[in-house]
């Protein structure tokens, strides 16, 4: 397999990764969009179901009152939680970048607003993300093609697995080329039956 190409069966492990990813994104990106709302305009916390949202918690502790910016700051990040699950969903090396980049700030946040939900998901998808990181990045066994002999097909497979591209693309163009490689046998063959006619 190319350093990035994954089997089939890495799909579901990359497309739930990728449900992790919008989970948490989706699970708290809504709530602070009201929570945000709700402090600017009454200048509390916003309280669901007797608990505070986004504050009284660590980061009060260390003397990082909740404020609209830092609200703003932590809806960003679930904002950034969003485009990586589309990356992971898309088995983009970026989403795997992101996760790893992006892991600190949101513990930083889960931890100061006290979100404990956030480090079942989040821990769930680093796992996933690790998972398929190390295993679909493994350079598989090279295959020597002699150009001078192989076919129009041998020689695009090499090239795509070189190139990395997901294999519904590798089999479109593959389709491709190999009616424009018969289109140019066969009009050899014309040409060549033509030239025995006239000779």
């Amino acid at each position: 397999m190319g350093a990035l190409e994954s089997p089939r069966r890495w799909s579901v492990v990359w497309r739930t990764a990728a449900l992790h990813a919008w989970l948490v994104g989706l699970g708290f990106g809504l709530p602070c969009v009201y929570a945000i709302w709700y402090f600017a305009d009454q200048g509390l916390v916003w309280t669901f179901m007797g608990f505070p949202t986004y504050g009284e918690g660590p980061f009060e502790d260390v003397g990082l009152v909740t404020t609209v910016p830092l609200l703003v700051a932590f809806l960003l990040v679930c904002l950034a939680e969003l485009v990586m699950g589309w990356l992971l969903w898309s088995r983009r090396r970026s989403g795997v970048v992101l996760s790893l980049v992006l892991l600190p700030l949101e513990l930083a946040f889960w931890i100061g607003f006290l979100l404990p939900y956030g480090f079942v998901v989040g821990a769930a998808r680093t796992v996933l993300v690790l998972i398929v990181s190390t295993f679909t990045n493994r350079p598989g066994p090279s295959r020597r093609i002699d150009h001078a002999t192989a076919g129009p097909e041998a020689i695009a497979e090499q090239c795509d697995m070189a190139l990395s591209r997901s294999p519904e693309t590798r089999l479109v163009d593959r389709r491709r080329r190999t009616a424009r490689h018969s289109g140019r046998v066969a009009g050899r063959d014309f040409t060549s039956r033509l030239s025995q006619i006239w000779a």
